[in-house]
């Protein structure tokens, strides 16, 4: 009966009860961050690469989680039937965090590399998204509920800091482990010893402190909640939250077209040791740490929607960065420009995350938020799986060719030419997910947030803010001599009539592309491709 207790919705929340539900949360958060590190992006894409995927297969396996919280709408439904957030929630993760059992027996029961054995971690990995549809439907909606809004930005900053301070040690002592673990097919038995010890002692954690957390009741269902069908479309029904899902479904799509493939990048294409991809991948985690001390704060002052803008031109400009990494004579700074562009990733990611999550509650109606979060995520959800699919299907065609950027003419502040540059099929994925981003990022001008300061009256605030940060670093130098060259250089690139051309050629197999200017063309057959990017 006392154990029924801990599991039953609670009609009203004492201070002390919420103050310990958030510090459960905390720990919550650590632990499945923790656990998170070694099955999501760079471990778990070395692992189906150990086990032999492709690109189109790496896509799949990075859109299924995304394809399969579409089932959230049946979770809805289910969700307000039953009214126990927590007993669904504890249940569908514990399942599912269980799953990875045999998928970490693959290699040991299976031989590999095969294409039996992709499908079996396929096929385990769908399993998984159907019971994580029903976990992130109740998980946001619970949240949601008891987290108070005074200082929803502050505090979960202060979550995402500390969950990520977990992952980075994790992710570091595994990737320790693996660098010291033979090399070849016993390979893949390393990462399946990393995965059962992280789920002994943190993914199986994660569960357990969920039933410390209250689970605040649910409001009783009002006459027009009464039906599914109102339930499921409430979000549909008011305008605002419909740009919030546009957004939410064009930005995934865009954002996620190149973003899972900047670890196959850099273990194929690279060839870069797993080790120094982790740390990579640690530094950008590093920074996603500091900055949302100043993110949090950031969207709490002047609202999430500038926050989250700030931080989307950050990433987009990191892609940028990432299409043109190794480029030619750049090669003995490759390590360098990674990190410099992992810690400014970092930093995006953080705000994107932080921003998406304060916004979407900030959105949902208290009590309704259920079927709002739901359609938020399924938005997300939808918009990133597609993207990671395009991507897959787009980075397995332009693999087999290389491709010549040629920008003819610039006028960027006092004029710059640039010569053609030689690029992969990555490369030019990485291109074209910057070009869609920066496309997509217009829907969200249309999402209101109420008490968001303009634009105008926070970037003063900001530059100030970066002024006492850089006069405390430089005491004899003014922020003034700082900041005067980049704006006057981005007013003036506005206001210049500057005219760009670009033409994009193909090479395969050392053969010149038809549209090459002639004295690219005398040059490259001089300086074969593979040279150049050897």
């Amino acid at each position: 009966m006392r154990l029924w207790t801990i599991f039953q919705p609670t009609t009203t929340l004492s201070r002390d009860q919420v103050r310990h539900g958030l510090r459960a949360l905390t720990w919550e958060g650590m632990a499945s961050s923790g656990f998170s590190s070694l099955t999501t992006s760079t471990f778990l894409v070395a692992f189906a690469l150990a086990l032999g995927a492709d690109n189109l297969q790496i896509g799949v396996l990075a859109s299924l989680p995304f394809l399969t919280d579409l089932l959230q709408i049946p979770a809805v439904w289910f969700i307000e039937r039953i009214r126990l957030r927590k007993v669904i929630v504890i249940i569908t993760w514990l399942l599912s965090q269980l799953l990875w059992i045999p998928i970490a027996l693959i290699p040991i029961v299976m031989k590999i590399p095969d294409a039996s054995a992709i499908s079996m971690l396929l096929g385990l990995m769908a399993v998984r998204g159907i019971l994580n549809a029903f976990t992130n439907c109740g998980w946001a909606s619970w949240k949601r509920d008891l987290l108070p809004q005074n200082i929803l930005g502050r505090y979960l900053a202060r979550r995402l800091s500390l969950a990520s301070v977990a992952a980075v040690i994790l992710g570091l002592g595994a990737g320790f482990f693996m660098d010291s673990w033979s090399a070849g097919e016993g390979r893949a038995i390393g990462y399946s010893i990393v995965l059962l010890i992280g789920l002994v002692f943190f993914g199986l954690a994660s569960p357990a402190l969920m039933a410390f957390i209250p689970e605040p009741i649910m409001p009783p269902v009002s006459e027009l909640q009464s039906s599914f069908s109102n339930t499921l479309s409430a979000p549909l029904r008011e305008p605002n939250f419909q740009h919030f899902m546009k957004f939410l479904l064009s930005w995934g799509f865009a954002s996620n077209i190149a973003l899972p493939f900047l670890v196959v990048f850099m273990l194929q294409y690279l060839n870069l040791p797993l080790l120094t991809v982790i740390m990579l991948t640690i530094v950008s985690e590093v920074f996603t740490i500091i900055s949302l001390r100043f993110w949090g704060p950031l969207a709490d002052r002047f609202g999430s929607k500038i926050a989250l803008s700030l931080s989307i031109y950050l990433f987009l400009l990191v892609l940028l960065g990432w299409s043109f990494t190794v480029i030619r004579g750049t090669n003995t700074l490759v390590i360098p420009i990674l990190a410099v562009l992992q810690v400014f990733l970092g930093i995006a990611l953080a705000g994107i995350s932080l921003t998406v999550e304060t916004l979407s509650f900030k959105l949902a109606p208290h009590g309704r938020a259920t079927s709002y979060l739901t359609g938020a995520s399924l938005a997300e959800s939808a918009g990133t799986g597609l993207g990671a699919l395009a991507g897959g299907f787009l980075a397995e065609l332009l693999s087999e060719h290389i491709y010549v950027l040629d920008i003819s003419r610039v006028n960027l502040c006092y004029g710059v030419h640039i010569d053609p540059i030689l690029m992969t099929g990555y490369h030019l994925l990485f291109v074209i997910g910057f070009l869609i981003s920066l496309i997509t990022l217009r829907t969200l001008k249309s999402v209101m947030e109420k008490g968001v300061t303009r634009r105008e009256a926070v970037l003063p605030v900001l530059i100030e803010d970066i002024g006492k940060l850089y006069s405390q670093v430089n005491r004899d130098q003014k922020m003034d001599n700082f900041s005067i060259y980049p704006s006057g250089c981005l007013r003036f690139v506005l206001e210049t009539d500057g005219e760009i051309g670009i033409g994009i050629s193909r090479l395969k197999n050392g053969r010149m592309g038809a549209h090459l200017l002639p004295t690219e063309r005398s040059r490259l057959e001089e300086e074969p491709p593979s040279r150049i990017w050897k």
